[in-house]
Order: structure tokens, then sequence, then C-alpha cells
């Protein structure tokens, strides 16, 4: 076997190797079926009411101390809805300009939205969950109206601007604004954060 048989054979097996590992990352970034919260409503509402306890928490080393949601709330909500729902836990705009200006955002192509690093090396994931639309003869939001998904992210800030807007985090691949506004009926993702760990849920205490 030739000298340039043998150069090929070796890039051969390192481009294996690397495909596989690549692999086993792709495979990692899966959810864990044991982990997933399965009892989680897909949106909160009376009968299933928002729970901090469904949630992990994580600390990303912010000034404030305050600690972000491991994952979104599902669903969208117009402003009041959020309001309602989450209450404190609903991010004020001074808190969503910490998480922008305190962490490093990257943008992960593959995944569809925005890797958010602390200081302290914690990070949580942002997705791109673009926004559902609103229907203006009945106020209401539209079932299935979503736009830019998986292009840009918006997320609902405690914070109001006028009788008729609020502020909420934008983004897209190539900016990031935590405070935009927007008319409080388009409906928006949420992404809790709180100043301290939750106590055991009623649930989980059984």
């Amino acid at each position: 076997m030739n000298e340039q048989n043998l150069s090929l054979i070796r890039r051969l097996g390192q481009v294996i190797e690397e495909l596989t590992r690549i692999h086993d990352e792709l495979t990692s970034l899966d959810p864990d079926p044991e982990v997933e919260p399965a009892a989680m409503p897909e949106k909160f509402d009376k009968d299933h009411p928002y729970d901090p306890a469904l949630f992990g928490w994580v600390d990303l080393g912010l000034p404030s101390g305050r600690l972000w949601a491991d994952r979104p709330a599902p669903g969208y909500y117009q402003y009041d809805q959020a309001v309602e729902a989450f209450g404190e836990d609903l991010p004020k705009g001074v808190t969503m300009a910490e998480l922008c200006e305190e962490c490093e955002w990257t943008w992960d192509e593959f995944r569809k939205g925005y890797d958010v690093k602390g200081k302290n090396g914690n990070r949580i994931f942002i997705p791109a969950l673009g926004w559902q639309d609103w229907d203006e003869a009945t106020g209401e939001l539209i079932p299935g109206a979503l736009s830019g998904v998986g292009s840009l992210g918006s997320w609902w800030t405690f914070s109001p601007n006028s009788r008729a807007s609020a502020r909420y985090l934008f983004f897209i691949a190539s900016a990031v604004n935590p405070l935009n506004t927007s008319n409080r009926s388009n409906g928006y993702a949420v992404l809790p954060s709180r100043e301290s760990y939750p106590d055991p849920s009623p649930a989980a205490r059984i």
C-alpha cells in the first residue's frame, strides 16, 4: 500500500472520529425523558397556575443575585396575562437589561436561540420562539398564528411603557434589545426570574 493510500486511510479515520464527536454532542442536546417536565401544563391558567417549583433555577452570578428559569414558560401571553400569571417572577426591564449586560450572549444556529453564559460559568438557553399574533376584532390571541419562530425572540418584561404598550426583550441572531416596546396585545414568551429558590411545590411534597 503506497503512502498516498495510507494518508487517505488516516484522514478517513480522523473524519469518522470527528463525526462521532459531533453525533455525541448533538445527542446530548436531546431532552432526557426522565427529566422532561411532564407535569407542566401546556399553558398556565386558572386551572393550572404558575408554580415556580416546576422549574429549575439557575444562578448566573448576576449583581442582583436574581435567578433565572432553566426553560421558558409554555405558551404565549399578552402583557396583562403575563403580569397576572407570573407576578413578581415576570422580570422587570432593569432585570432583563442586567441579563443582557452582565452575561455573554452567543447565537446558536443549530438550536435557534441564544446561549447565555454568566460570569460564574452557569448558563441558560433562550430560544427564538417568535410571537403569536392577535385578533383586532376580539382582542385575543389567534390560535396557531405564530411568526418568527427560529429567527427572533420576543419576551415580556413586567415594565409598562404606556397604557397601550410595554417593554420586552427582542432579539435576532445579530442583535439583542432588552427594552424594546410593543403593543400589549401581542403574544410573547415568558422566561421567569426570581430572587430566591422556591419552596417545593405541593405536588412534590406528596
